[in-house]
């Protein structure tokens, strides 16, 4: 094989330069992905907790309208004499 260009051939430790640049690319790649999943998964974790927090305050809100219709008809039962 013919070299075809002047420059100098890769040495091992251009090798090893180049490996942990790459690592520390990578590693601030991951770092970044995983504060965003975090921020995003936490944003999910509010938007559920809202949606099933009102849903269980207006089933509340029922119970507490049914209880307060069956207590009239338990009363007006009493008074009737039935």
């Amino acid at each position: 094989m013919k070299k075809t260009d002047d420059a100098a051939p890769v040495t091992r430790g251009d090798l090893e330069n180049l490996w942990k640049r790459i690592a520390k690319h990578v590693s601030c790649e991951v770092h970044d992905l995983r504060l965003h999943y975090d921020i995003v998964s936490e944003n999910m974790l509010q938007d559920f907790n809202g949606a099933f927090g009102d849903r269980l305050s207006q089933n509340a809100d029922e119970i507490q309208g049914v209880k307060a219709r069956v207590g009239a008809i338990e009363r007006r039962l009493r008074f009737s004499g039935r």
